[in-house]
């Protein structure tokens, strides 16, 4: 399988702190996501990272993707100390978030139904 490597620096310099940046590397890895393609975050150059920029890079996958697919397409490497840990961090919640929304139904009183992933 062909690997895409997003290299993270080209967008947000040294410090991937900006969440727009975040929204823009998001947009490029989804592009691949959709398509069934290995993306690799490449975070080489990269000196600091914030939970805020990951994640809108990162978080909302897990929003539109199955946690399986991230699982099987998504990569990290070269992160800078800590970025580890928080990686881990936003993926939990993140899945812990939308798990959460897509099982638990919500009531429209609008119209009175059920409906299920809002």
């Amino acid at each position: 399988m062909m690997i895409t490597y997003i290299k993270v620096r080209e967008t947000t310099g040294e410090n991937a702190v900006v969440m727009m940046d975040g929204q823009m590397i998001y947009e490029d890895l989804r592009q691949h996501l959709v398509l069934g393609r290995r993306v690799v975050l490449d975070f080489s150059g990269v000196d600091i990272v914030t939970t805020p920029f990951l994640n809108l890079a990162i978080g909302q996958a897990l929003g539109e993707f199955s946690p399986s697919t991230i699982d099987a397409l998504l990569g990290v490497e070269h992160l800078p100390r800590k970025g580890e840990t928080l990686v881990a961090e936003v993926l939990h919640e993140a899945r812990e978030f939308y798990g959460s929304r897509r099982k638990l139904p919500s009531y429209d009183e609008s119209c009175g139904v059920e409906i299920y992933g809002r």
